[in-house]
């Protein structure tokens, strides 16, 4: 993956695709990627919204729809980059725990294993 388009048109394809593995540059320019376009919206949205509220609105639900959009494939890129660190992708479920989370961030930031 060379840029941010590209790790999140990868993600993207493989929606539901937890098979495989995601390497630590695809997830995490992906993970960049929605990060950005989410701040984004949340600036376009507050600006806007002091113009008019109506458009400021409008940019909400095009950011609520967008994170709605991007929860199944950053699930299934976690799971994929799981098994690139040599982990089970059930470790995701450690995400709804609130101390055991950053266990789940450690284990999506090591290296490939083999």
């Amino acid at each position: 993956m060379n840029t941010l388009k590209e790790a999140f048109m990868d993600a993207m394809k493989k929606y539901f695709v937890v098979e495989g593995r995601a390497t630590r540059p695809q997830y995490w320019y992906y993970i960049l990627a929605c990060f950005i376009i989410e701040v984004v919206l949340i600036v376009l949205g507050t600006v806007l919204g002091r113009v008019a509220s109506t458009l400021g609105q409008l940019v909400g639900l095009i950011l609520a729809l967008f994170l709605l959009a991007v929860i199944i494939p950053s699930i299934t890129a976690g799971v994929r980059r799981l098994h690139d660190a040599g982990f089970s992708g059930w470790f995701m479920l450690l995400g709804f725990v609130p101390i055991a989370n950053i266990a789940l961030l450690v284990m999506l930031v090591l290296p490939t294993k083999n």
